[in-house]
């Protein structure tokens, strides 16, 4: 009869390839006019071979604040702004991303694939200083969108009651 011994066999631990994330913020426009729309477009990518599950993505759009007419400062964007998500067909968004409300939300995008947000905002009527947007996607902020207010063309007209005069006489200007 034979004796077998017993054998130890080690253990294999294998980890999942973890997804690479990349993302990108852009704007419809750099300058703004009061009452303007400005369209922002956050995309985050997974580059990598792995799956990029949970990444959290927050946008506090109703945080922003910027220089209004007086010298003050208040919220760059009239309340009601839009929010919209859209994916290439492998990525999906969970969590908070309401219109009117901060995107506050988390993403899981396969490899190649991807999840885009629109955000659409109003500027209000008394703005005029810089409006600086960023994002933060997987604890990692996005560099800002910087946008500068157009500035308002003054124009000026000088009229007089006549084209004479006479000595000791009465011109009469309008500005």
């Amino acid at each position: 009869s034979a004796v077998v011994d017993s054998i130890a066999i080690p253990s294999v631990t294998h980890t999942a390839v973890a997804g690479v994330i990349s993302t990108t913020k852009t704007s419809n426009t750099t300058t703004y006019a009061p009452n303007g729309t400005i369209i922002y477009t956050l995309e985050i990518s997974n580059d990598g071979d792995g799956f990029a599950e949970s990444i959290p993505v927050i946008d506090n759009i109703g945080a922003i604040q910027t220089t209004l007419v007086g010298g003050g400062t208040g919220n760059a964007f009239v309340a009601g702004w839009t929010i919209s998500a859209s994916t290439d067909g492998t990525g999906t968004t969970s969590g908070s991303f309401a219109n009117g409300a901060n995107l506050n939300t988390t993403v899981a995008i396969a490899p190649g694939g991807s999840v885009t947000y629109t955000i659409t905002g109003t500027v209000v009527s008394n703005a005029i200083g810089t409006i600086s947007n960023s994002a933060t996607v997987n604890g990692i902020a996005v560099p800002p969108v910087n946008h500068t207010a157009i500035a308002g063309v003054v124009s000026a007209t000088k009229t007089s009651n006549t084209t004479t005069y006479a000595p000791n006489g009465t011109i009469i200007y309008t500005l």
